[in-house]
């Protein structure tokens, strides 16, 4: 399900945004959405750039641009955004504010974030109050913008391999809950449509 509110004067710059093919940004690349967000780019024929922490931990496309930075250090993120129109960008909490102030001077024009359905739930709780903060901001930057708000991944549900492997019961705090896990392929799916096709000033679940 997908429920979006559109604002006119971004959805016409976003024509712009599409019309220019330049590199794009994709923090979290190692992430269980980032790293599909490149892939699907790739495939898209586009030119992707990754940031990341400790490059030389990681394996990474031959097409793609790796550069050292950290969202968590504004000093380190000038050379990621350099050249940079369009930017994934996954959400560090203490990492945000920073990038969209170089993200600004660098030119960026337009961030599609990966978000929380929480954000819309009447008691958001503390991952919803969290992921509202980091919306605000990035509204209040002045950039075009698209939130990306998934549920729960199906890769979260990982965790109940021990016990899978134990035997054939699986036990969780809330057993009378119900959940519909997404695949982080299609929430990536989501994030590149929106790059590709400058669709901003939306939130999408």
């Amino acid at each position: 399900m997908t429920r979006s509110s559109s604002t006119g004067p971004r959805l016409k710059e976003t024509k712009k945004l599409k019309e220019i093919p330049t590199m794009i940004l994709v923090t979290g690349a190692t992430g269980n959405v980032g790293s599909h967000v490149v892939r699907q780019l790739l495939e898209e024929g586009e030119k992707v750039r990754v940031m990341s922490r400790n490059p030389s931990g990681h394996a990474f496309p031959d097409q793609v641009q790796v550069v050292t930075g950290d969202l968590t250090q504004p000093e380190t993120l000038s050379e990621a955004l350099s050249g940079i129109e369009r930017a994934f960008l996954f959400p560090v909490f203490q990492g945000v504010d920073g990038f969209l102030d170089v993200a600004k001077r660098a030119g960026l024009r337009h961030v599609v974030m990966l978000s929380s359905v929480s954000v819309t739930w009447p008691e958001p709780g503390w991952v919803g109050e969290v992921h509202l903060r980091l919306e605000r901001s990035v509204e209040a930057s002045g950039l075009a913008w698209t939130f990306v708000r998934p549920d729960g991944l199906t890769t979260n549900d990982l965790v109940w391999a021990p016990q899978i492997i134990e035997g054939d019961v699986v036990r969780g705090r809330y057993g009378e809950a119900e959940t519909a896990p997404i695949d982080p392929r299609d929430i990536a799916a989501v994030a590149v449509r929106s790059l590709l096709d400058g669709r901003a000033g939306e939130g999408t679940r």
